[in-house]
């Protein structure tokens, strides 16, 4: 099955098993198409649009994506080891059961992303927003969420082991429900944590 030509906008069809490996995407909008397994290993894209669209089980590895939205669209079971994003918009992705060790973000919006139970131990996700995400029961052990925006972000069951949040924006995040063991925060967040126990900050007069 052929890469559409750019400019092209795609409805409701079916790029099942298609093998795009190597090839190049640019100037294509996606709408509600379905990707079942298919083969975009070391695929490049430019500027392309995915919106509502599935891609259960799609080989990405080492694939490069650059000022592409892939918005409200599943990734479930897709392999993303070493795939990059810069300038691009996942809001309301579901990464739920991908493997996406060693992908690399830049640049890149990951608010209401749906990242429950995903291993991401270790990527570098610093700077990168992350309104709103739901990383319920996650692996974010050695996380680099460095300058992150966390605000309202869902991280109950997370482990978040040598994580380091310093600098991140956690506006509304209930860390009642967070083990907070081994994660390197700064002064401004440790006040915030300690108020959501119920802890009175008194400054000294």
């Amino acid at each position: 099955m052929e890469v559409p030509e750019p400019g092209a906008e795609v409805v409701d069809e079916q790029f099942d098993r298609a093998d795009w490996d190597g090839l190049d995407l640019a100037g294509v909008t996606f709408r509600r198409c379905h990707f079942l397994e298919a083969s975009m290993v070391e695929l490049r894209v430019e500027r392309c649009v995915f919106e509502e669209c599935t891609l259960t089980g799609v080989r990405l590895n080492a694939a490069q994506f650059t000022d592409t939205a892939l918005r409200s669209s599943t990734l479930s079971k897709a392999v993303l080891f070493g795939t990059s994003f810069h300038s691009c918009s996942l809001l309301g992705t579901s990464f739920v059961g991908a493997d996406v060790r060693g992908m690399r973000l830049s640049d890149t919006d990951l608010s209401y992303a749906i990242l429950r139970g995903v291993d991401a131990a270790k990527l570098d996700l610093s700077g990168t927003r992350m309104r709103e995400i739901d990383a319920t029961d996650a692996d974010l052990r050695g996380t680099d969420l460095r300058r992150c925006d966390l605000s309202y972000a869902r991280l109950q069951g997370a482990n978040l082991a040598g994580a380091d949040l310093r600098g991140a924006t956690v506006e509304a995040i209930n860390w009642t429900t967070v083990d907070l063991t081994g994660v390197q925060i700064d002064m401004a967040q440790a006040l915030a944590v300690a108020m959501s126990y119920g802890a009175v900050i008194d400054s000294p007069q």
